[in-house]
């Protein structure tokens, strides 16, 4: 899965607002998103993993006297595909 990136900021001088205080407007404003994208690339990377370990395992016993366990493992992020993994699904437009 790709990495989300941080968007470039193409900000303007706000009326109340003077030219030499707006690098740090700009680069707060990227560190604000910054957080936001740190935490989306820990959920896809670490995250979904961790938290498909931290779901318990159902054990049920059949009818027959068989006894089943389900579990997750290798939990990850992936794009959109259909049922039968033939293709990815884009957004509108896209192809």
């Amino acid at each position: 899965m790709a990495k989300a990136v941080v968007p470039k900021l193409h900000l303007t001088t706000p009326p109340n607002q003077t030219h030499s205080n707006v690098a740090e407007t700009k680069r707060m404003d990227c560190e604000v998103t910054s957080y936001h994208v740190e935490s989306y690339n820990y959920m896809a990377d670490e995250g979904i993993p961790l938290a498909a370990q931290d779901v318990p395992k159902i054990k049920m016993k059949l009818p027959s006297g068989d006894a089943v366990e389900f579990s997750y493992s290798n939990a990850r992020l992936e794009y959109p595909m259909h049922s039968d993994g033939s293709k990815k699904i884009y957004p509108a437009g896209e192809s």
